[in-house]
């Protein structure tokens, strides 16, 4: 059928042509995607300031599960995580016995 292979050629150069507008937009239009983006992420505020890696803790004697006293001296290097809770707060009441 003639005009079938003329249907298919029309239908062939319109996604060709769509493809290559696609392409073109996609090449223009990146860089300045990424450049906006860039100049956001660099504007934006970090949410918690970064760690001070010099910082000590305060010198706490505490007593531990166990009963045993602790002393944040005997943590020195280590990472150590105080978890303070109160008797009026319902939140803390319910995190207390884990």
């Amino acid at each position: 059928m003639p005009g079938s292979t003329n249907t298919n050629r029309r239908h062939t150069l319109f996604i060709t042509m769509f493809a290559v507008s696609v392409f073109i937009l996609d090449a223009g239009l990146l860089p300045l995607l990424v450049k906006s983006q860039q100049v956001a992420l660099n504007n934006v505020a970090p949410i918690l300031p970064p760690p001070f890696i010099e910082l000590s803790a305060p010198k706490l004697e505490l007593t531990d599960l166990q009963g045993t006293r602790v002393s944040t001296e005997s943590y020195r290097g280590k990472v150590v995580l105080v978890n303070n809770w109160a008797t009026g707060c319902p939140p803390c009441e319910v995190e207390r016995p884990e």
